[in-house]
């Protein structure tokens, strides 16, 4: 049996993407994703703003083709693998590591400041190493 272990989130880019290179020169592309999460407290009869973050690491190509349509506030789906937790040196665990499988802009901030205008549902499959 082949199972598949991936999950997406549907959220907006949380501040500008941050393009970076490794010192053997490969492009990582870290932006962060806002799951807004609100909910109607009964009890208060108010909205409850709250939300869910992710982090996300994209290398190589994908990194740098993402780079150049990705803003701050653009609605996306990115669909990930979850890797497992691992202990630091202190014994506690580090945060799960995302694995990207695919990102897809459904929509773009109204603030666009890239040179190349992307078009919507620009989606990117390059599957990156695993990290």
């Amino acid at each position: 049996m082949n199972l598949r272990n991936s999950s997406t989130v549907v959220g907006y880019v949380a501040k500008e993407p941050e393009l970076r290179y490794l010192p053997n020169g490969t492009a990582v592309l870290r932006f962060v994703v806002r799951n807004p999460d609100d909910y109607y407290d009964k009890k208060t009869e108010q909205w409850v703003e709250r939300s869910v973050w992710f982090n996300f690491s994209v290398f190589a190509r994908q990194a740098e083709s993402l780079n150049k349509r990705l803003l701050k506030g653009d609605l996306v789906d990115v669909e990930f693998s979850i890797a497992n937790s691992k202990k630091d040196a202190d014994g506690k665990y580090k945060p799960d590591t995302y694995r990207v499988n695919r990102v897809t802009i459904l929509s773009h901030s109204s603030n666009g400041t890239k040179n190349s205008a992307p078009k919507s549902n620009d989606t990117l499959d390059d599957t990156p190493p695993f990290f």
